[in-house]
């Protein structure tokens, strides 16, 4: 047998990682230039209208523009260039306020080096502001936020973080005149700038990427002062970036992350250990360019119309003519692209609809392994690639008869 041989099965069979090739998926639509300016790099964030999925809209937070919002065929719906400079935005239903529930959106504003909020107008698709004067934290310039509303006690707050990695943790509270107030409740270091977050509210975690150390997991819930776990480290030469979250139940789904410096996605598992499932690109078409370098991607595990039966993913394209954009991906189209497909929200792990082991696949109020907000487990190896592993009495065999073969053979 000859060694180099040996080694690929040693490779395949010890449980040493194994770097697959990225798969190849076809964007459905990318959002238009506005008016031919050329914008910054904007993090976007999805408002789905639940009543009428095909109206939905998404919003970015455009350094150069502004807030922009854009339907899902990528064409500009509106610009909000008065606020000042927009660095991250995020969105969240059901927010008490007036008197009613509301789609609320929350900007990182650079310019008031505050919190700026909107609401949505579901009848003319159009953001109206909302006082949120009181969201101003002293001292402090925010440059991302992420919103999450707690399963534990029904409150609703914000996640922001500066250029040296301070996050702060503010609660937000609805006026009677109709305005917002934020009060801090938590705040903590990550060891590191930060180029992405992403909430997993039905697993009460917040995940952070740090480009030195890699993505983390910390508690979500501002009581729980439980220390912050490496979920994915760093691995080759491609620091993680932007977050996205894929759930297809309550336990079960994917963490996607860009890389930066890489044209891939990165596709994780949902859950400890985080091993990574596969990465994928988004590739050129009749009508658009490939994605090169994307920082963000935003996901959503919920049908948006024909064109997205069984989810959306936006990934941001850097390098694109005449300015940066997103490239608009059907889930259906990235699940199917890897072999086996990914899993999609709502449908059976097996044809007979049970959990691979023969369970019920998770226990009836939704717990896992995972107490909610508590950390996973660090990745040993700083991979997190799948891998498979064989008895070390077989591989010490293999080892033995390489050995064994290479002494034998004449001139050595």
């Amino acid at each position: 047998m000859r060694i180099p041989r040996l080694l690929k099965l040693l490779v395949a069979l010890g449980g040493l990682p194994v770097a697959a090739q990225p798969v190849e998926v076809s964007p459905v639509r990318e959002t238009q230039a506005v008016n031919g300016v050329s914008g910054g790099s904007p993090e976007g964030a999805l408002w789905r209208d639940g009543t009428f999925p095909d109206r939905s809209l998404f919003i970015t937070a455009d350094p150069t523009l502004g807030v922009v919002t854009y339907q899902l065929d990528g064409g500009e719906r509106e610009v909000i260039n008065s606020s000042g400079v927009a660095y991250a935005v995020d969105v969240i239903d059901g927010f008490p306020l007036a008197g009613g529930t509301t789609p609320l959106i929350v900007v990182a504003n650079g310019t008031s080096r505050s919190l700026t909020a909107y609401v949505v107008d579901p009848t003319q698709l159009v953001l109206r502001p909302v006082d949120a004067s009181a969201l101003r934290l002293p001292n402090f310039d925010p440059r991302t936020v992420n919103l999450y509303r707690s399963s534990a006690s029904g409150k609703v707050y914000a996640f922001t973080a500066n250029p040296g990695g301070t996050l702060q943790q503010l609660e937000l509270t609805p006026y009677e005149d109709g305005g917002i107030g934020g009060e801090s409740v938590r705040s903590f270091e990550v060891g590191g700038s930060i180029s992405g977050v992403v909430v997993d509210a039905e697993q009460r975690a917040l995940y952070v990427s740090v480009p030195d150390t890699g993505i983390w997991r910390f508690p979500a819930e501002p009581t729980d002062t439980s220390p912050g776990t490496i979920a994915v480290g760093v691995g080759g030469t491609n620091p993680p970036a932007g977050l996205g979250l894929y759930t297809v139940n309550a336990q079960d789904g994917y963490l996607l992350a860009t890389s930066g410096g890489s044209d891939e996605i990165a596709v994780y598992d949902r859950q400890p250990p985080y091993s990574q499932v596969g990465s994928f690109t988004v590739s050129e078409t009749n009508t658009t360019d490939r994605v090169d370098r994307p920082l963000y991607v935003e996901v959503s595990s919920l049908p948006l119309g024909n064109s997205f039966p069984q989810g959306f993913v936006a990934v941001h394209d850097a390098i694109n003519s005449p300015s940066q954009n997103y490239k608009f991906v059907s889930w259906a189209d990235v699940s199917k692209a890897f072999s086996p497909p990914l899993r999609v929200r709502g449908a059976p792990e097996n044809p007979d609809g049970g959990s691979p082991d023969g369970g019920d696949g998770g226990s009836p109020d939704g717990s896992t392994g995972v107490g909610p907000g508590g950390g996973g487990r660090p990745v040993d190896d700083g991979c997190g690639c799948s891998s498979a592993s064989m008895p070390g009495m077989a591989l010490l065999a293999l080892v033995g008869l390489a050995w064994g073969g290479r002494r034998r053979r004449p001139g050595h």
